[in-house]
């Protein structure tokens, strides 16, 4: 016979778990660090004995908010056969990704064109042709501008406000105290990376470090690959800048530099179609590249 179930210290289960590598969350944030997912929730059945899906389907939901390209999938939950086609994939497939409404995206872009355009020098550009105009006949050209609109501004601050958006970062900060929107213009120009940097477009891996509690969400408004400024991020790095301390007295390192600490697998390129979106905690090292062959829109929104 068994005996009676011994009682667990939850907390020093958790801390053991830690110390080995491991350790429980429900924070979605915390759980966009990885890219295995195992779903092993229990499948009950009703007083009929008919499958209750409920538990898989939260899960499946849980799981499709985080997911990214990538990623993999495994369901070790006892279903019956097809179910993993018919009732999950197309709950992972509805729910995976931020994604902005086509009807939001389009009034984004129809009020973006309407914009002024403000450099880092404030000066005021009525169109993308004005600035590229400019750009070709300068050798300091306007690498990244700021998007000012009435509409386009309250537009922002509305997404900023959503609830589903709200509830993610209420949930990994704690609480949210401010929040900032723009919509930003990267231009593609030929210049010099010290160039960029020195007005405001920051093409060096870097951490933020002007709170002490912050997160951000941003929106692609244009299609984004590596040649068009997609995001690239380190992952992890936020939380292991205590294993090499000479590298903290500079939030901006090389890209060979961080190689010496971090394997290849932790560099992640960021890209994505137009209304796509993601979650990041800039305190990890990140950086923006820079366009190429096509300008990028975003819409940034900075919780804190």
């Amino acid at each position: 016979m068994r005996g009676a179930p011994k009682k667990v210290n939850l907390k020093s289960f958790s801390q053991l778990n830690i110390k080995n590598g491991l350790w429980n969350t429900t924070n979605d944030l915390e759980l966009m660090t990885c890219n295995f997912y195992i779903i092993t929730v229990p499948t009950p059945v009703d007083k009929n004995k008919r499958p209750v899906l409920t538990p898989l389907i939260k899960a499946s939901e849980t799981v499709g908010r985080i997911l990214k390209k990538g990623d993999f999938v495994v369901y070790e939950s006892t279903v019956y056969p097809g179910a993993t086609e018919e009732d999950c994939l197309p709950v992972l497939e509805k729910i995976s990704g931020l994604k902005l409404n086509k009807d939001v995206l389009d009034k984004l872009l129809l009020l973006s064109s309407s914009s002024d355009y403000i450099d880092s020098n404030n000066r005021i550009f009525k169109s993308i042709k004005s600035i590229d105009e400019y750009n070709n006949k300068n050798n300091k050209p306007c690498c990244l501008l700021k998007l000012t609109n009435v509409e386009l501004n309250k537009l922002a601050n509305n997404i900023s406000r959503d609830k589903y958006l709200l509830n993610l970062v209420n949930n990994y900060l704690g609480y949210i105290n401010k929040i900032e929107s723009k919509v930003q213009w990267s231009t593609v120009c030929n210049t010099t990376n010290d160039w960029r940097e020195e007005n405001g477009q920051t093409v060096t891996y870097h951490y933020d470090v002007h709170d002490l509690n912050f997160v951000y969400v941003f929106f692609y408004l244009t299609d984004c690959n590596v040649s068009s400024g997609a995001h690239q991020i380190i992952k992890g790095s936020h939380v292991k800048k205590n294993f090499f301390t000479h590298l903290v007295g500079s939030v901006k390192q090389t890209e060979k530099d961080l190689k010496q600490y971090f394997i290849e697998d932790k560099f992640i390129t960021i890209e994505g179609q137009k209304g796509s979106g993601f979650i990041e905690d800039t305190s990890c090292f990140h950086r923006a590249l820079p366009p190429l062959d096509k300008p990028r829109l975003t819409l940034q929104i900075r919780y804190s």
